[in-house]
């Protein structure tokens, strides 16, 4: 692992241990605790990083044309809350490229496997989306209302930041990956088809048909998991956010002159979190309509910005979102495992999603991987580094010529063979395959 990598590694480790302290000890971060951070990172070389804690960020309704269609609509507020961090780079040389993840999962978890990009010179940020961790409002799992919110901050807010040069990579896995494809659907472009500031994706186990890979496998709905899943979810931003240090983290200071808004604001935003906490499992159960292709299934399904579609697009959403397609133009890496959850929707999104994509614009990584090994890309030192994201964003959004994945773009770990094999296409091409039928069991099937 390169040193600065697994120092900044190691800070955030460092800060995110003693912050959950400061919450539970009435949300303040006394002197000692902040000279000890201080004195911990000064070790590790990295005083200079720039990490700004809470950042708010208020979407207009303007920007989200789906919050009018939602039951809680009048309940809606607009601020997300964002965790920022800078390298010196832009201090000494100006805007940086930015690296988002959206989450659903609370920024300051997630922020352990994004914050290793800010080695490679670039700024990171990690978004709670609406409903979840600090955000406000209810939480629309993968809905376009979600979407919308990541497009905004994707084509509005990371761009008029002066810290910007309003070039924006995504990384992610999972929910952060799905989200990953379904914002790239909706994203500015210009007259070409190429996104105006959304350059690069690196999604890992992401799925592309939320009906066939994971609501109803087989056909059969898959209540088990998607409870167990919101349930863990829900249990995750019920926590306390780390809006309780101030958004400054200066609620210490604001104790001291006798303002108190900001544990107020948390206080308040913590409660409303904990009051819905049974809001999507009832919305799953009882008033979810999961027919096979209904209109909630296909927001959250990235299937529907293939290229191959019906005639004029398949008829979601009240901006024709159907009718869009995935940026031709927008360089993919997608990673996916064989053991995985998701491993039909990953292979079907490269192989169609990324249709009309260039060789050097996409990449299939596909180990054998559970979804956890596979979110990590357990084994393989650079992606678990970042070194392997840091060199294809520095190729795509930096323009550092790099040939690594370029004639072969397609990695696939044999089983059986236990070995690596880089392969040019996926799928294979006919004359390399050899179709067998298996059975479960040796006896013969009785005639029908």
């Amino acid at each position: 692992m390169k040193k600065n990598t697994m120092l900044l590694f190691i800070s955030v480790l460092i800060f995110f241990a003693y912050a959950p302290a400061a919450l539970f000890a009435g949300g303040m971060l006394d002197d000692s605790v902040k000279t000890e951070i201080e004195d911990e990172l000064t070790k590790a070389g990295l005083l200079g990083f720039t990490v700004d804690i809470n950042v708010r960020i208020d979407v207009p309704l303007s920007e989200n044309p789906y919050i009018d269609e939602s039951k809680y609509s009048d309940e809606e507020d607009s601020s997300l809350w964002a965790l920022v961090i800078k390298p010196k780079r832009v201090l000494t040389e100006g805007p940086q490229p930015t690296i988002l993840t959206v989450t659903a999962y609370h920024r300051e978890m997630i922020a352990m496997m994004s914050a290793p990009l800010v080695a490679y010179g670039y700024n990171v940020v990690i978004v709670d989306m609406r409903g979840t961790g600090s955000s406000e409002g209810h939480w629309y799992s993968m809905s376009f209302i979600e979407s919308y919110d990541a497009k905004y901050v994707i084509d509005r807010w990371i761009p008029s930041q002066s810290w910007s040069n309003g070039v924006v990579g995504m990384y992610g896995a999972s929910y952060m990956a799905i989200t990953q494809m379904l914002v790239a659907g909706l994203v500015d472009c210009d007259a070409s088809g190429e996104p105006d500031h959304l350059k690069a994706c690196v999604a890992m186990v992401p799925y592309s048909d939320v009906y066939a890979d994971i609501a109803c496998h087989g056909g059969n709905f898959d209540m088990e998991f998607l409870s167990f899943w919101i349930i863990l979810t829900e249990m995750m931003n019920v926590m306390p956010g780390t809006l309780f240090l101030g958004e400054d983290a200066a609620i210490p200071n604001a104790l001291l002159t006798g303002s108190t808004a900001d544990l107020q604001e948390a206080m308040d935003e913590w409660t409303a979190s904990i009051r819905q906490f049974p809001e999507p499992l009832y919305d799953l159960i009882f008033e979810a309509d999961n027919d096979s292709r209904s209109e909630d299934l296909w927001q959250k399904s990235p299937m529907l910005f293939w290229p191959d579609k019906p005639a004029g697009g398949w008829d979601v959403g009240i901006r024709n979102e159907g009718s869009r397609v995935f940026p031709s133009k927008l360089p993919v890496v997608i990673g996916g495992g064989w053991f995985d959850i998701f491993t039909r929707g990953t292979l079907n999104q490269y192989a169609y999603g990324l249709k009309n994509h260039s060789d050097e614009d996409k990449a299939l990584i596909v180990g054998e991987w559970y979804h956890l090994g596979g979110a990590m890309g357990m084994g393989l030192n650079s992606m678990m580094t970042g070194e392997f994201c840091g060199r294809w964003f520095n190729w795509k959004l930096r323009g550092q010529e790099d040939c690594f994945m370029k004639e072969y773009p397609v990695l696939l770990r044999v089983m059986g063979a236990n070995r690596w094999r880089a392969e040019k296409d996926w799928t294979l091409p006919e004359s390399r395959l050899e179709h067998k039928s298996l059975y479960l069991s040796k006896k013969q099937a009785d005639p029908i």
